[in-house]
């Protein structure tokens, strides 16, 4: 049994609308708040997670993303807690190649 709420906003600019360089930026920003009950256990669970999300560009090629994810899973008993941080940089070029890089990649249970 569990309970999930969550809010974002979502974003868009254009720059020079309809011109040879028009640009697009996209931007998200999302956050999430659950509570839980393990069926097995009866641990009562909390998890929060922010998730951004930034796309910014020209109409062609490359395409540039960057992704930031926090998450935690909180328990209010005996068990662990998890907490992921990572943000990725995505680019594709106009050949199809693509290319991920990750930033601050952590993992932590305790």
């Amino acid at each position: 049994m569990g309970n999930i709420a969550f809010a974002g906003v979502l974003t868009q600019t254009v720059t020079n609308p309809g011109g040879p360089l028009e640009e697009n930026h996209f931007d998200s920003h999302v956050t999430v708040l659950g509570t839980g009950i393990g069926q097995t256990t009866g641990i009562q669970y909390v998890t929060n997670e922010t998730f951004h999300n930034s796309e910014a560009g020209k109409m062609v090629f490359p395409f540039i993303q960057t992704i930031t994810d926090d998450f935690r899973f909180v328990s209010k008993g005996g068990s662990s807690n998890l907490a992921i941080s990572v943000t990725l940089h995505l680019t594709i070029t106009a050949a199809g190649e693509t290319a991920v890089t990750f930033d601050n990649a952590r993992t932590y249970c305790q």
